[in-house]
């Protein structure tokens, strides 16, 4: 995975580290998105790609709750935007208005532990906690999570120099 080149696209479950993500509160309600793997990257704005993470703005990402279990994406730097995927596997994320109300904005935040982790790379002590509580934004310093709009496709991290050349 190289810097500048590595973006979100919904794929099919399959818990590997790429596909799980850990949130860092930062004040405020904002949180960096920071993949399992690759670990050194975060989340960026506006172009969805991971840049190396260094906690600007452009990193932050604050998850507004739409309905029980759904949550919208939203970008710091421009809270008039969220994210949204597409139904199909191998489309890219993208940025689309907030009050769209496009299909593919609303994501469910899943809890990872070990049992769910194929890698190992989250497990309970992570947590302290073996049996965590469904809704991820409550009562943690730190979150592990899968992000998925319909429980088929998942945000996934991946490389456009591995030949994942796909639109939106």
């Amino acid at each position: 995975y190289s810097v500048g080149t590595t973006y979100l696209k919904a794929w099919g479950q399959h818990r590997s580290g790429n596909q799980q993500f850990r949130l860092i509160p930062k004040g405020d309600g904002y949180y960096a998105m920071i993949p399992v793997y690759p670990a050194n990257m975060a989340l960026t704005y506006p172009d969805l790609v991971m840049q190396t993470y260094t906690g600007g703005d452009d990193q932050l990402w604050k998850f507004e709750k739409v309905n029980e279990g759904s949550y919208q994406i939203i970008p710091k730097s421009d809270e008039t935007k969220c994210m949204a995927i597409s139904s199909a596997q191998n489309t890219r994320a993208f940025l689309t208005t907030k009050s769209s109300n496009h299909e593919g904005s609303y994501f469910n935040l899943q809890m990872i532990t070990g049992e769910e982790s194929a890698k190992n790379a989250i497990n309970a002590i992570t947590y302290g906690n073996p049996n965590p509580p469904y809704s991820p934004l409550e009562g943690r310093k730190t979150y592990y999570i899968q992000i998925h709009p319909d429980g088929n496709n998942f945000l996934n991290v991946s490389s456009l120099t591995e030949g994942d050349h796909v639109g939106y």
